[in-house]
């Protein structure tokens, strides 16, 4: 019996962890950033200044 009530947690834990949007919004895991007032924003690649055609990179943007 305290098995099943286990399993049946971690099974209903399971659409929250990976739910959509608006049920991490709601649980807190994510934000909305066109509500989120920003003041300044600051873009880079990690990599340096450069890329070559047909390279992928990461763009890392950091916002105050």
């Amino acid at each position: 019996m305290k098995f099943s009530r286990v399993l049946c947690l971690g099974l209903a834990a399971i659409p929250a962890m990976c739910g959509c949007t608006a049920v991490k919004v709601k649980l807190g895991m994510r934000v909305y950033l066109a509500q989120t007032p920003v003041a300044s924003m600051q873009v880079s690649l990690p990599k340096g200044p450069a890329i070559a055609p047909g390279e992928k990179l990461r763009l890392v943007a950091q916002g105050t």
